[in-house]
């Protein structure tokens, strides 16, 4: 038997694959914007950490001065825990840096 359908069956398969191809095309484009973001998210963290742990130099020295301070008399025990307590702040901001960095690594491998 002749079938009259067999143009428009064709028709149908063609757009049926093109827009599978056009669906594949955007899921990759996104992925690709994905990891692009996620790249530069990790560069912005490396650069907050390099910052927060010149940041921790410093305040380890403050750290010193004031102890020095405190042990001749010249500050009080509340001077030196207010710098300790900033470079501690500090340490802790560097951790949770690493963290948000491990967790943008972990969405890159899922």
């Amino acid at each position: 038997p002749i079938s009259f359908n067999v143009f428009s069956e064709s028709k149908s398969a063609i757009m049926a694959y093109m827009l599978a191809q056009n669906k594949q095309e955007k899921i990759q484009q996104e992925l690709s914007n994905t990891y692009q973001n996620t790249l530069l998210e990790l560069q912005n963290i490396d650069k907050k950490v390099v910052l927060a742990q010149s940041s921790l130099a410093i305040y380890q020295q403050l750290t010193e001065q004031a102890q020095e301070k405190f042990e001749s008399g010249l500050s009080t025990k509340e001077d030196l825990d207010i710098v300790s307590n900033s470079k501690r702040q500090v340490a802790l901001n560097i951790a949770v840096l690493k963290l948000q960095k491990q967790l943008l690594l972990l969405d890159l491998v899922l």
